[in-house]
């Protein structure tokens, strides 16, 4: 029964809960990153979007009213995927891959008490494209990460704003006099970009 379930009971509590329906929804397509040569993998996309979610349907009461850091109210993502067998041999296959994200306007930093999270980052995207070639037990893959060669800012390191505004100071230049307090402070952060355009080649052998 719902009313039975530790969902139900935390919510009634006045907990705030987070309700993932099927576990495989963590897990399946999109980006995977491994560390180093350990068996720990990150999903950063699904956090994201489980991030985007929980803003959306309760970022009032998960922060006293104001939108949660570094968490954008929307992303959409969208690809094109093009396949061809027996192209060369009678069993190979050639997949080509594009795709690009795009993600909303965020803030960077958390709130505190009554003072709201600051810090704008604005929307930004990228675009990325493969080529995997495959025959037999091989196969070599090309891919272009952020095909369009577009540096934007993702994220930062800092605290520092533009005096009078609610934007990071990116240099100490854009904080006003140098040498003044709020040039130094700016100074500090430690703004985080796209990667600029990068190759990439991987050959495959299965066993």
């Amino acid at each position: 029964r719902p009313e039975s379930s530790p969902v139900f009971a935390s919510f009634s509590a006045g907990w705030l809960a987070l309700y993932v329906p099927r576990g495989r929804d963590l897990v399946e397509g999109s980006a995977f990153s491994r560390f180093g040569e350990t068996d720990v993998w990150d999903t950063p996309d699904h956090a994201r979007q489980l991030l985007l979610n929980l803003n959306a349907a309760h970022g009032d009461v998960a922060c006293n009213g104001r939108t949660l850091a570094s968490a954008p109210r929307w992303t959409y993502a969208a690809g094109l995927r093009y396949n061809a067998k027996s192209l060369l041999l009678g069993n190979d296959e050639l997949t080509v891959t594009v795709d690009s994200k795009t993600v909303g306007p965020q803030l960077a930093t958390a709130a505190k008490a009554a003072v709201g999270p600051t810090g704008l980052i604005k929307t930004w995207s990228t675009a990325n494209a493969s080529m995997t070639y495959r025959f037999d037990r091989y196969a070599f893959q090309v891919q272009i990460l952020n095909l369009m060669d577009k540096q934007y800012l993702t994220a930062i390191k800092g605290s520092a704003l533009v005096p009078g505004t609610n934007r990071f100071g990116l240099s100490t230049a854009s904080c006003g006099v140098a040498g003044s307090a709020a040039a130094i402070a700016c100074g500090g952060n430690a703004p985080q970009y796209t990667t600029p355009r990068s190759f990439q080649a991987t050959l495959k052998v299965a066993f």
